[in-house]
């Protein structure tokens, strides 16, 4: 009965991260033109390097892939979020495959959707007219885009008559993003990501139905990173981009994967450390 719960456990996990991990355009399914329009980009942004060479999470002079070639603020979220599905597939992936973190993988569930509750963020730059087509083709009305400058928001409402709105501005120097969202007028979520030497660091304050919170820091490197989890405080201070690569493991829970070794420290205090196997050859 323990392992047969256990497998459901595991499929239920690794069908959420990869839905949620799928891209903007391709959750969409926008035709090919109103996708371009719609994402500000030609052709999609590559992740980094994911050789076993890869650098480690620590180093300073690791590359950071195609991303240093963004110009627009959707072209360098799609590298950003790239990035941080790639993290997320393989750290969720290797907590759900192991018996003892089966559990602790729930852990994750947040930050890997967060990604979809921010979508429309994917359309800021692309223009009224753009916003307008992807916003409509995903069933939302009363939609209201505006520029000015390097700050963007959408408001629209929703199929059950939800007023959201959602507002960020983005550094192109230090391809950083601040978004905050909200429903009906009560911020649902606020989140930030600030380009690095060694790739990303980012977080999302997500607030839930009852009012609590949740605090998610990454920082991302390649395919490696650490997720850390806080369910205590109010929303962080600002990032600054000099934070270190393992600054998520200052939380009371965190997760990390370098290579193949995943390390963490979960809720109850237990620690972590087991050798992932991919489920493919990579």
């Amino acid at each position: 009965m323990k392992k047969t719960v256990c497998l459901l456990v595991i499929i239920t996990m690794l069908c959420t991260i990869f839905a949620g991990c799928v891209p903007p355009e391709t959750e969409t399914k926008m035709d090919s033109k109103t996708a371009e329009s719609a994402v500000g980009t030609d052709e999609p942004t590559k992740t980094a390097d994911n050789t076993d060479d890869a650098p480690d999470i620590g180093a300073a002079d690791s590359a950071v892939g195609d991303t240093a070639s963004a110009r627009t603020v959707s072209e360098a979220y799609t590298a950003y979020t790239d990035m941080k599905a790639v993290v997320l597939t393989r750290l969720g992936e290797a907590l759900a495959k192991n018996i003892d973190t089966v559990w602790a993988s729930l852990s994750l569930l947040d930050v890997v959707s967060a990604d979809l509750t921010l979508l429309p963020v994917s359309l800021f730059g692309s223009g009224e007219e753009s916003v307008a087509a992807g916003m409509a083709f995903m069933g939302m009305t009363g939609i209201e885009y505006s520029e000015n400058g390097n700050s963007y928001s959408i408001k629209y409402s929703d199929k059950e008559g939800g007023s959201h709105l959602f507002s960020g501005t983005y550094n192109a120097q230090a391809e950083a993003l601040v978004c905050t969202g909200s429903i009906n007028g009560e911020e649902t979520i606020y989140s930030e990501y600030c380009k690095t030497p060694f790739g990303y660091v980012a977080q999302y304050y997500i607030v839930n139905e009852e009012g609590t919170a949740s605090l998610y820091q990454l920082s991302l490197s390649g395919e490696d990173g650490v997720v850390g989890i806080s369910n205590n405080g109010g929303r962080p201070s600002a990032l600054t981009g000099s934070e270190a690569a393992d600054f998520p493991k200052a939380c009371p829970e965190w997760y990390a994967i370098t290579e193949k070794t995943v390390t963490g420290l979960m809720s109850d205090g237990g620690e972590v450390s087991f050798e992932y196997t991919p489920t493919s050859a990579e």
